[in-house]
């Protein structure tokens, strides 16, 4: 219905990942991001409907983009899980080591921000 919103289409990217449809998803998602380019959501959701869809390297540099805008937020940690599962998928251990390593780093670390200290 709004069809220039890419708030709307990352929404409908979504929802069509949650039912499991990756290719549509997909689609939506790279819509969403011609639209506003570069939102971390958007680019999480489209690394994980491009691995789904069984496009690793589309995969790789959505989640490498959502690395380098948000450093490390929630989405980072998420992103670096999603890299350490294609890197150790592809057979590339020392990729996929590093990436869990960081994925934990980042996983740790979010408690301890959240805690006000006492």
């Amino acid at each position: 219905m709004q069809p220039g919103n890419a708030e709307a289409a990352y929404r409908l990217g979504a929802a069509l990942l949650q039912q499991g449809k990756a290719h549509e998803a997909r689609q939506e998602l790279t819509r969403a991001d011609q639209l506003k380019p570069d939102m971390p959501e958007t680019m999480y959701s489209l690394g994980k409907a491009a691995s789904l869809d069984g496009n690793p390297a589309a995969a790789e540099k959505a989640w490498i983009r959502v690395i380098e805008l948000e450093k490390e937020s929630s989405l980072a940690t998420q992103a670096h899980f999603g890299l350490a599962n294609l890197y150790r998928k592809q057979g590339n251990a020392a990729k996929a080591q590093h990436e869990m390593q960081e994925y934990k780093r980042l996983r740790d670390k979010v408690p301890k921000a959240q805690n006000p200290p006492s």
